[in-house]
C-alpha cells in the first residue's frame, strides 16, 4: 500500500529523515505522483490519490500550498 503520505525533512541527501507529517493517513487510501515546490516560505505540493489501495483508481488531485515552517513545529 501508499499510505500514509508523508513529508519529511532531511538535510543529509536523504540518508535520515526528520520532522515527519502526514498529509494524509487513510489506511485504505493510497498516494502517488507527487511534485513539490518551495516557493518563498511556502511549500507546493500536489500528488495523486485514490481509494482502496489496489483497486486501480485515482479519483482524486490535490495540490496544497502550506508554511515551510509548518515543517518545523
Amino acid at each position: 500500500p501508499r499510505t500514509p503520505l508523508t513529508v519529511a525533512i532531511s538535510r543529509d541527501e536523504g540518508r535520515t529523515w526528520v520532522r515527519r507529517k502526514n498529509i494524509e493517513a487513510d489506511p485504505s487510501g493510497w498516494y502517488c505522483y507527487t511534485a513539490i515546490e518551495f516557493v518563498g516560505p511556502r511549500v507546493l505540493l500536489s500528488y495523486v490519490a485514490g481509494g482502496r489501495a489496489g483497486e486501480g483508481r485515482l479519483s482524486r488531485s490535490v495540490i496544497l500550498l502550506f508554511d515551510r515552517d509548518w515543517l518545523y513545529r
